[in-house]
């Protein structure tokens, strides 16, 4: 399928989101459309998935015009979306969930094609699992099943690796790699300039609701200095002052052997104040075994030792085995993690609710405290699904933070932020240094590791020191 559109807009009272984009996205290809927050790129693939009506222009698919009265009708003209967020029913099981879709709730050869489709995007799930048991990568290979079963010939996905770590990101690429030889047309939304330059055909990028760029090959994109905006300006290099930083968390002998991930061995691992400590981890997928059995999401398997340190120095050390998120919490630590939307808030709840759990009392008001800190522009009434990535992490960093914590931890901080949203979140980083936190980073794709006091790289299960900021 070849879709264009010309001259495409959308405009509302107060904005427009859309300002006479044309473009085509060929069959056969990966296209990817980039842009900071509020480009409208999401406006734009709600318009092509038929969820959203233009102001104005035209659509082509294989050069016919055409128009979409709702999602059903686009998708019945074989365009089919992904969303970042998908709906689900949250206590069905995800071969029900798409069974749900097909209208068919029987049928042993329609079973067993679901079956086959979601191995091949990820043999680890279990299509029995209840849709409430699982983190935001299951749910989204959920929905993706759900559209491949239609064998769809455009398909479009909102930010597919926003909870998808390096591995699977790999591994996502690679299947729409071999679907786009087959002749589908795929459209990626995406903040990574890198992973649309390395995985995609072209390259689209929208500023201010305008086309901005197009790039006929993806790789040109790197090349060329003028993609980004001003707001995408360097982040200033924090020097390293000589200053001996007393220590915040020390974990020694720690592993963790969970039942179907990869396991974490005998890991060490130091945290000073006023520092920034770096996880790193080459498409290592242990990486988030490390995250769970340091939050205390994560039991199996799990020893070692972990102390915390008071600012005066006054150690406090538990067995691994013993580490739980209410006693991260009660001995001042914060917990940011990679799975911002549905271990850290959840969609169904209101930006109060989620800003208000560790407030019994005038939750409305807390809440419009942290939005002010945060600098967003929401009511507390809203949902959590009408923030962006970059709106919900910022919530989330303030409401943690609102607890005045010694040690913040930090899972993947930078995914799925656009340039202008990682700059900001830097800079606030930065700024708990300044406070003389401890930070930890569990996850730094895309982080100026310049900034890190220490580096520890996780490979094959084993954390190693990389690099060490010396004193003097």
């Amino acid at each position: 399928m070849e879709l264009c559109i010309q001259d495409l807009s959308k405009k509302y009272t107060l904005k427009t989101a859309l300002d006479g984009i044309t473009i085509t996205f060929g069959g056969s290809k990966i296209h990817a459309i980039l842009g900071e927050n509020g480009a409208g790129k999401s406006t734009l693939v709600s318009i092509l998935s038929g969820s959203l009506s233009p102001s104005g222009g035209k659509i082509f698919i294989d050069g016919i015009q055409t128009h979409f009265v709702s999602a059903a009708d686009a998708m019945s003209k074989g365009i089919y979306i992904v969303r970042q967020r998908p709906v689900l029913a949250e206590n069905l099981t995800v071969l029900q969930n798409i069974l749900l879709g097909t209208g068919i709730f029987t049928g042993k050869k329609k079973t067993e094609k679901i079956k086959k489709q979601l191995a091949e995007i990820d043999p680890g799930i279990v299509p029995d699992e209840k849709i409430k048991n699982l983190g935001g990568n299951r749910r989204f290979y959920t929905s993706l099943a759900a559209a491949l079963i239609y064998e769809p010939k455009c398909l479009i996905l909102d930010e597919p690796s926003a909870f998808l770590d390096k591995e699977e990101r790999e591994k996502l690429y690679k299947l729409l790699k071999t679907l786009a030889q087959k002749g589908m047309c795929i459209i990626v939304i995406t903040h990574s300039r890198a992973e649309a330059a390395a995985n995609a055909d072209t390259v689209t990028v929208l500023n201010e609701g305008k086309l901005s760029h197009f790039y006929a090959r993806a790789s040109d994109s790197l090349a060329d200095r003028n993609f980004f905006t001003e707001k995408s300006a360097q982040i200033v290099q924090q020097t390293n002052s000589g200053t001996q930083h007393k220590i915040c968390l020390e974990i020694s002998g720690f592993s963790c052997r969970p039942k179907n991930r990869p396991p974490v061995t005998d890991a060490g691992l130091q945290a000073y104040y006023g520092e920034i400590c770096a996880v790193t981890s080459p498409g290592d997928s242990s990486l988030k075994t490390f995250e769970d059995a340091l939050c205390g999401m994560e039991k199996d398997g799990l020893s070692g030792t972990v102390s915390f340190f008071s600012a005066q120095q006054k150690k406090t050390a538990i067995k691994a085995a013993d580490l739980t998120p209410c006693f991260l919490r009660k001995n001042g630590t914060a917990v940011i993690p990679s799975d911002k939307t549905y271990r850290a808030s959840n969609p169904s709840l209101t930006v109060a609710e989620m800003l208000s759990v560790y407030t019994k009392k005038d939750a409305e008001e807390k809440a419009l405290d942290l939005i002010k800190d945060a600098a967003i522009e929401i009511t507390p009434q809203q949902s959590v699904s009408d923030l962006s990535g970059g709106m919900l992490q910022r919530l989330i960093l303030a409401r943690e933070l609102s607890t005045n914590p010694s040690l913040v931890i930090m899972c993947n901080p930078m995914q799925g932020l656009d340039a202008a949203s990682q700059k900001r979140l830097c800079e606030r980083i930065l700024s708990l240094v300044s406070d003389k936190k401890a930070v930890i980073l569990i996850g730094a794709e895309d982080f100026p590791l310049t900034l890190c006091s220490r580096v520890y790289t996780l490979e094959s299960g084993i954390l190693k020191l990389s690099f060490s900021k010396q004193a003097g």
